[in-house]
């Protein structure tokens, strides 16, 4: 508790929160350009911080850049739980008890956020009951049904708005 503090007197956490907007960036680039959805090495390799730990609401962001950074971290989340589909050893598991800490903690005001929020935290008590009863044909379409939510309602109908952002900040 008391390192938090002293890294948001620092500033260290805008320095990590701007390098968790690029991630996100980088996440839903990939997923628009290439049409699939990543495999267990981007989670290990690329995507490999606790985003979750991010979930706050920060002073110095306003509202829709908040709403990005919750609907970003909250659909990497989800997808580490769709990852989990494909394998039991997925990483998600390692981290299962943090994660659900830092959804309890979260809160927004946006409804497309809070929506999302549903979302993953149901697809993580799926993976918890894939976990201990193993492969599930309901678990496996409420999880694809949240992740055909979030690419149709945020990360194909927002594709340009981490740009634009960025556009109207060097102007």
């Amino acid at each position: 508790m008391i390192q938090h503090y002293i890294y948001g007197f620092l500033g260290l956490n805008k320095k990590k929160v701007s390098g968790i907007f690029l991630d996100i960036e980088l996440f839903y680039n990939y997923i628009q350009q290439n049409g699939q959805i990543f495999d267990e090495w981007y989670f290990n390799n690329i995507f490999d911080i606790k985003y979750w730990n991010y979930l706050n609401n920060y002073k110095w962001l306003s509202n829709k850049e908040t709403d990005m950074l919750h609907q970003g971290i909250l659909n990497l989340i989800l997808f580490l739980c769709y990852q989990n589909l494909e394998d039991n050893n997925s990483t998600i598991h390692k981290h299962l008890s943090e994660i659900q800490k830092s959804l309890i903690r979260f809160s927004s005001k946006s409804p497309k956020t809070q929506k999302l929020y549903h979302l993953v935290e149901k697809a993580i008590k799926l993976v918890e009951n894939k976990k201990d009863d193993g492969y599930n044909i309901e678990i496996n379409t409420e999880i694809y049904k949240s992740i055909t939510w979030t690419l149709k309602n945020i990360i194909l109908v927002d594709k340009n708005m981490l740009t634009e952002d960025k556009d109207k900040n060097q102007r």
